[in-house]
Parts: C-alpha cells; structure tokens; sequence
C-alpha cells in the first residue's frame, strides 16, 4: 500500500477525491470547473499528455483512475484500526465478508491506553506499555522521560505536591545525577512546585489557572499529543505505521494541489480538511 501511496499520479488522488463533484459532460454550458485551456504539468518526475481544450479536467481524471473497492476497503479499514475505532472495525469486516487480519484486542489495548493518558492516569498507562512491550519505553528513553513529567504535572494538578516531590526523587533525580539531557526541563519543573508552595496556592481553582513558571505544561491538550505520541510507538511494534493511509494521501493532495498553484494551472481545488 505505501507503494502505492508514494507512486501514485496526481490524476489518481483528485480522482479519489472528487465525489462526483466535477462535472466530465463535454457538452454542459453550465460547467464552472477549471478552465479547458490546454495545459501541461509534471507530476512525479513524469511529464503528463496536453490536454485537448475541448476535454474537461473531470473527465480526464475519471478515465485514468485505478481506485478499486478493494483499495477503498483497506483503506478505511487501515482508518479503523489505527485510529483505535475497534467496533468499527469489527462490523466493517463482516459487511464486507473479507478478513484483514486484525488483531481486535491490540485495538482495544491502544485504546484503553490512550484513555488512561488523556484523563491523566499516566503510571497506569506506563504500566500497560510494559505489558505489551517492555521496549517500547526502554527504547524510547525521550518519550519515558515525557511520560512521567506529565505524571509529575498530574500530581500538581491534584495539589498533591509531597507526590510530585517523591515523584521527583524516585525518576528524575538518578536522570540528573547519570548526567541527563533532560536536566533543564526538570529543573523548569521543580520550579514550578516552588512556585506553588510558595504563594500558598494549592486549591483546584489557582491550580487549573496556574500563571508561574513554564504555565504551558498545565495545558490539557499536551495529554493528547502525548497519548498520540505512545499509540504511534505501540503500532510500530505491532507493523504499522503511525498515521493512517487517509492521512498520508491527504498530505500528497496537498502538496500536488501546491504544484499545481505554482505552474499557474486552473483545476478543481479541494479544500476543507485537515492534514
């Protein structure tokens, strides 16, 4: 499938996309796509046919795509599983009688996983890392370390200080003492438990409005990016890719469409989502 994904022309991804939206009736007046003035665009390295004026652009496109079902059934699919949409997944695969060869209770573990980090229950969720490969984080000694200075923050948040302190003491002081590139970010944090115990703010209130040092860590949308960061790592060891097919075609679209604009090329242009 990435060989596809890499190969593909740009013919093939609007096509893709396009809905029935655009219009190939050669004949229809009221067509408002691109211009058929004749046009020639190099598209991975290979220099397409000029167009004939008379041809619109839809009609092109639709009779070079090689989109199949089967194409479009794995990739939904690769959308299911790597985004953790494990009922989804399941029922996809009955209606359209075909096996995909999915591990279902993986799905449900990365997904209990990333539950467990983005309401904050960082050591349980470090724990079933280990159980589904110790070498996920002892490889990984970057996103360890991020691990558990979220826990630390957690530990903030729920103004249990004297926790975060022996947090402190138990993971980040043999880091600096062996000499740790993360010596800088552990001090910015230990300054932020001085901070709170200092102006005597410990209720949940001044916590969730926390104004000190390095404020930016109390910021709930770094416990997504984080539980993101673990799912990616989990499907690497379990072969496959950290974002979904869908994704990777998206940025290809984008970057083709970017192509396009700067040879001065009329087309279609697709908007609206997100890469």
């Amino acid at each position: 499938m990435m060989t596809l994904v890499r190969g593909m022309k740009l013919n093939w991804i609007v096509s893709y996309f396009n809905f029935d939206k655009m219009n190939s009736e050669d004949d229809d007046e009221s067509y408002d796509g691109p211009s058929r003035a004749a046009i020639e665009v190099k598209v991975d390295g290979e220099t397409a046919e000029k167009m004939d004026p008379s041809i619109t652009w839809g009609k092109v496109m639709k009779s070079d795509c090689f989109l199949t079902k089967e194409i479009l059934h794995r990739l939904i699919m690769d959308y299911f599983v790597i985004e953790g949409f494990k009922d989804a997944a399941e029922y996809f695969e009955y209606e359209t009688n075909e096996s995909y060869g999915i591990q279902h209770e993986s799905i449900s573990d990365r997904v209990r996983i990333r539950s467990m980090i983005t309401t904050g229950n960082i050591e349980s969720a470090v724990t079933s890392v280990n159980n589904i490969n110790r070498k996920i984080l002892s490889d990984n000694k970057s996103l360890l370390f991020r691990l558990h200075r979220q826990e630390f923050i957690e530990l903030l948040r729920s103004k249990n200080i004297s926790g975060a302190l022996d947090h402190a003491r138990l993971f980040f002081l043999p880091m600096i003492v062996s000499g740790t590139v993360f010596k800088e970010e552990i001090e910015q944090l230990l300054s932020m438990t001085l901070f709170i115990e200092l102006s005597g703010k410990e209720s949940d209130e001044s916590i969730r409005s926390y104004t000190g040092p390095n404020a930016h860590f109390f910021d709930v949308a770094r416990r997504r990016e984080l539980a993101d960061e673990v799912n990616g790592e989990i499907l690497v060891t379990q072969c496959h890719r950290r974002k979904t097919e869908l994704s990777i075609i998206l940025r290809a679209l984008v970057a083709a469409q970017r192509d396009l604009e700067n040879q001065n090329v009329q087309f279609p242009h697709l908007d609206g989502f997100k890469t």
